[in-house]
């Protein structure tokens, strides 16, 4: 099959600050992209799409250290297969934000609510390599992060997300209707947190760190639901001279978890790893 692609793009931004406590954000884009095909031994097809994706922001200081912000755009990409099919449509999406920032010397901290409409859902199996077109979903949840020196010498930080993800309208290859099941492959929550020490004057420094995967419905498998899990991880390293060695084991519990389940077929996450670093400076 030969196949060729252009694209074109105009994008116009602007940000003012009004007063000392408000910055307002707008911009706007406009793409154009087409796709032309010849399957071997077939005529040739073509398609031409144009999308205009708009993005409005605000952010609000509170006090030196609290900003609230509050953000909507509109997104897209194309379609898997447009090769194919030129004629696909653009998957596109609507994307919500609100939270606040807070940002101190040895402390940073956020918490947002957010979601997203995605019009023209696509399902893609990545085990048989197979694509559903034209659904629709919506994620929504939230999202917290945090980073804290509490000594000299310890760091630590966490990061977790809840998210409610469902397809408002979507029906398989198959005929199944699975409007309001869960997205596939979307986790209901994930998070992951470490600590760090790293003394002033000590040549080593070390680290422990673990994430957490919460319960989702593979691809291609609606009504299952696969159990969280959760990996921890260590690392650490010495300085020698001008040469910094490093060591680390990943899944330290040596942890069975599927790093992709589709449609019944399953390939393994990573066991337990060990690798080391060397690093020399000049």
């Amino acid at each position: 099959m030969a196949a060729r692609q252009a694209s074109a793009a105009l994008f116009v931004q602007s940000s003012s600050d009004i007063g000392s406590r408000l910055r307002v954000t707008a911009s706007g884009r406009y793409d154009v992209l087409g796709t032309r095909s010849t399957p071997e031994g077939e005529a040739a097809i073509g398609d031409t799409k144009g999308v205009f994706t708009p993005k409005l922001g605000a952010l609000v200081h509170i006090t030196e250290n609290v900003d609230l912000y509050g953000n909507v755009s509109r997104g897209f990409r194309q379609t898997d297969s447009v090769i194919e099919d030129p004629t696909l449509p653009l998957i596109r999406a609507w994307a919500y934000e609100s939270g606040v920032k807070l940002d101190r010397r040895e402390f940073h901290a956020s918490f947002a609510v957010f979601r997203t409409d995605v019009s023209n859902e696509q399902t893609f199996d990545p085990i048989r390599l197979k694509s559903t077109n034209g659904g629709k979903s919506r994620r929504q949840g939230i999202d917290a992060d945090m980073s804290a020196r509490i000594s000299s010498a310890i760091r630590i930080t966490a990061r977790g997300t809840v998210t409610d993800a469902k397809y408002r309208q979507l029906l398989t290859a198959e005929g199944d209707i699975l409007s309001g099941t869960p997205v596939f492959n979307t986790a209901k929550f994930v998070a992951a947190g470490g600590v760090e020490i790293a003394p002033d004057s000590a040549v080593w420094h070390a680290g422990v760190g673990a994430n957490v995967v919460g319960p989702y419905t593979p691809f291609d498998e609606p009504g299952v639901e696969l159990k969280t899990y959760a990996l921890h991880h260590l690392t650490g390293g010495v300085r020698i001279g001008n040469a910094e060695l490093g060591l680390g084991v990943r899944n330290l519990l040596d942890k069975q978890y599927p790093e992709v389940r589709a449609g019944g077929f399953l390939t393994p996450g990573q066991p337990r790893s060990v690798y080391g670093t060397v690093r020399y400076l000049f």
